[in-house]
C-alpha cells in the first residue's frame, strides 16, 4: 500500500492510513468534456452549424473510491485538504500528477477497514501538456481521425462502435399548427431534415504506462485542437464532420508496469442522414477505384 500515493508529498498510506481501491481510478483518467460550444440549428437544414473556431475543455469532478485501515485517519486527511483548495496528488502508480481540490468530503462505511470515497475537481485539464506524436505498431480496425489512423494511437475499436455510428438520428419538426377546436394537428408535409447526433465510441488500449499517457493525452489533444474533426469508417467507407463532446473510462486495470484502459468518447456527428448504401468497386486490397477526376466508381450489383 504504501509508495502509491503521495499527498503534498506525503505518503497517503503511511500519514493517513488510506489508499486508493482495486477500479478507483476510473473517474481520474476519464478525459473532461469540452466546454458548450455555439451553434446554429437551422430547421431547413440536416444537423448542426457549430462554432469550433476555438474550444476549450471543461473542469472535471470525479469521485475517487479509497479504503482506510484500522487506525488510519481520514479526518486529518480532510484538514490537510482542507487547507488551502489545491494539493498535489502524485499517483506513483500510474506514473502522473495532478493539482486537485476537494469538492466534497467523504461518507464512511464500515467498522475497522471502511470504503469512503473523494469527490475532487481537475480545473486544469493538459496544463502544462507538451504534444508529442503518437506511435504504435497495433492493428488497425479502419477508423481514423482527421486521416490518423486509431492504431497510431494503439486504440482498438471495441463491439457496439458500428451501432453507434449506424443509428438514426431524430427527425426535425416541421412547423405544425394545433388548434384546440379540431381533432390532431396541421404539419408541413414537405421535407425531412434530421437533428445532429452524439456517438459513442467504444475503445480499448493496453500498454506500458509511458507509451499509455503518450498516446492517451495526444489522442484527447488531437480530438479538441480547433475546427471540426473527421471520422473516417473504413466499414462504410464514410467520412464523418464531428466535434468531439466527452469521454468516460469504463474498466482501468493495473498489471505490473501496463494499463489496460477500457473507454468512451462521445463525439457530435455535426450532420448525417440516413439512406440506401452505396456500393463502389475496389481492388483485391481494399483501396477504392476512382474515374479521372477522383470520384469513387459505383458498382452494379
Amino acid at each position: 500500500m504504501t509508495g502509491r500515493l503521495f499527498i503534498d508529498t506525503l505518503d497517503a498510506f503511511i500519514t493517513y492510513g488510506v489508499a486508493v481501491t482495486a477500479g478507483g481510478y476510473d473517474g481520474l483518467v476519464s478525459y473532461p468534456s469540452l466546454k458548450e460550444v455555439d451553434t446554429n440549428d437551422w430547421p431547413e437544414a440536416d444537423g448542426i452549424e457549430a462554432d469550433l473556431s476555438e474550444v476549450f475543455l471543461d473542469s472535471k469532478t470525479f469521485t475517487l473510491d479509497m479504503v482506510c485501515a484500522n487506525g488510519g485517519d481520514v479526518g486529518a486527511l480532510i484538514a490537510a485538504l482542507s487547507d488551502g483548495a489545491y494539493h498535489t496528488f502524485n499517483f506513483a502508480d500510474l506514473g502522473i500528477t495532478r493539482s486537485l481540490r476537494l469538492v466534497s468530503a467523504p461518507k464512511y462505511d464500515g467498522y475497522r477497514i471502511y470504503h469512503f470515497s473523494l469527490s475532487l475537481a481537475d480545473d486544469s485539464p493538459l496544463d502544462g501538456y507538451e504534444y508529442v506524436e503518437p506511435f504504435s505498431t497495433g492493428k488497425s480496425d479502419g477508423f481514423e481521425i482527421d486521416g490518423k489512423d486509431f492504431s497510431l494511437y494503439g486504440i482498438r475499436v471495441l463491439d457496439g462502435t458500428m451501432n453507434e455510428i449506424d443509428k438514426t438520428p431524430d427527425v426535425k419538426e416541421n412547423l405544425k399548427v394545433s388548434i384546440s377546436g379540431m381533432s390532431g394537428s396541421n404539419y408541413d408535409p414537405e421535407s425531412v431534415f434530421y437533428k445532429s447526433k452524439e456517438v459513442k465510441l467504444n475503445l480499448f488500449m493496453h500498454m506500458a504506462k509511458e507509451d499509455f499517457w503518450k498516446n492517451y493525452n495526444a489522442f484527447l489533444y488531437d480530438l479538441t485542437r480547433s475546427g471540426f474533426r473527421t471520422l473516417y469508417v473504413d466499414a462504410r467507407t464514410e467520412e464523418h464532420p464531428c466535434h468531439y463532446k466527452g469521454g468516460d473510462v469504463k474498466k482501468l486495470s493495473l498489471v505490473g508496469d501496463m494499463i489496460w484502459c477500457e473507454f468512451t468518447v462521445t463525439l457530435v456527428f455535426l450532420s448525417y442522414r440516413p439512406g440506401e448504401e452505396d456500393y463502389v468497386l475496389a481492388d483485391e486490397d481494399g483501396n477504392i477505384i476512382c474515374d479521372e477526376n477522383y470520384n469513387a466508381i459505383e458498382s452494379r450489383l
